[in-house]
């Protein structure tokens, strides 16, 4: 089965699991195994070159961001075809119903505009939403994509919200999940010994 392409996380907003994967995969292989199939998987092929339209697309999918952040429903309030549509009226290129159907497929295939969304969702709320908003963006990445480490970090996420809750007294519903460790960090001396302490650092 060929993987499709998903969207790339943007260029500041580095992915707060990739460095432990890749620690994983060369102590799984050993570093020689890992660099011969990092320099395989990246070669450039050849043949016709592949647009790369993503960046075009973060554009225009970033209201469907900031529409799911704030409750919404993007999925349902805007269709696959009206954003194909608006990238052709923009870029058509050769042929716009041509560019149209290659949008539309990529969008659509593996759930690609729901990952792209969500995940830069769950990017986003980390520090400037409430802890629930990233729970929940990543409860509905593991939906989607359930080979990912989602549910990893959605039970983590969960583990300090309790431990915080019940530890150091209810937190601001408003509060980030990077605000709550925060707050875990500044009360370390008083909650070493307690049900936090599996968070603090060694």
């Amino acid at each position: 089965m060929t993987k499709s392409k998903q969207p790339k996380p943007p260029p500041n907003g580095e992915s707060p699991f990739l460095d432990d994967d890749i620690r994983r995969l060369i102590d799984q292989y050993g570093v020689g195994e890992f660099k011969s199939a990092a320099q395989r998987l990246t070669k450039r092929k050849s043949g016709p070159k592949t647009l790369d339209d993503w960046p075009i697309l973060a554009d225009l999918l970033r209201q469907d961001v900031l529409d799911w952040l704030a409750g919404g429903d993007p999925f349902a309030d805007r269709s696959v075809y009206s954003i194909a549509k608006e990238y052709a009226d923009a870029n058509s290129g050769q042929s716009h119903p041509a560019t149209m159907k290659r949008i539309t497929g990529k969008l659509k295939k593996k759930s690609a505009r729901e990952f792209h969304v969500l995940y830069h969702a769950f990017l986003e709320a980390r520090k400037s939403h409430p802890a629930e908003v990233y729970v929940r963006a990543l409860s509905e990445l593991a939906r989607i994509n359930p080979g990912g480490p989602w549910r990893y970090f959605q039970k983590k996420a969960e583990e300090v919200m309790a431990a915080s809750s019940s530890e150091i007294g209810a937190p601001d519903k408003r509060a980030s999940i990077f605000e709550l460790e925060e707050l875990i960090r500044e009360n370390e001396p008083v909650l070493r010994t307690g049900l936090l302490a599996q968070f603090l650092p060694k």
